[in-house]
């Protein structure tokens, strides 16, 4: 079996690419070298492309291959860390997933202000309910997870239950009162007035 993460080699949805600023949206750098359309710029979206094309074939440890190849490549570009941390997630791989959204988060501290839902880029957005229920169980067992708290959240904010999300992000802070990512979400909350 490959590990994944950071530094070592990994052994009909939506595109990813589309909400993650790699095809038709952008949510990277504006200006960035990789959004100019040059040579750099056709070399991320081929990576992101090949990890899509695996992710919708549900070989997620694949498509976080393509996805961590990018973020080696691009690192100052916050979408491929989304989405190696949703392969990584759909893989079951909670820690490195948590460390993935958070890079993701310090290169675009805007991110939760998106608006999508998670389940969209799944071939069967039931492996999303997978993952939210296997997580309150890791929780429930766990309860000083914080990677297990914000993760739960992360997928709550990107679905039809964004509203419990924020009870989640602070049982994050409660199991590690400086998680950045349970930080990052409950500030854009407070700035959007959430209750």
């Amino acid at each position: 079996m490959r590990e994944l993460g950071f530094g070592r080699s990994l052994a009909p949805a939506l595109p990813l690419a589309l909400v993650l600023g790699l095809g038709a949206l952008s949510c990277g750098e504006r200006g960035s070298e990789a959004e100019s359309g040059g040579e750099p710029g056709r070399a991320l979206h081929r990576l992101v492309a090949e990890g899509d094309a695996h992710f919708h074939a549900r070989r997620y440890v694949e498509a976080a291959e393509r996805y961590r190849e990018a973020t080696r490549q691009f690192p100052d570009e916050a979408g491929p860390y989304f989405q190696f941390g949703h392969a990584l997630l759909a893989a079951g791989e909670f820690r490195v997933s948590a460390r993935a959204l958070e890079q993701g988060l310090r290169r675009d501290p805007e991110w939760p202000r998106k608006r999508f839902l998670l389940r969209d880029f799944f071939s069967n957005p039931g492996e999303v309910d997978a993952q939210v229920e296997a997580l309150k169980a890791r929780v429930e067992a766990r309860p000083k997870d914080a990677d297990a708290w914000f993760l739960l959240g992360y997928l709550l904010h990107f679905s039809p239950e964004r509203a419990s999300a924020r009870r989640v992000f602070q049982e994050t802070l409660s199991a590690a009162p400086d998680h950045p990512g349970a930080v990052a979400f409950l500030v854009v909350e407070e700035d959007e007035g959430a209750p």
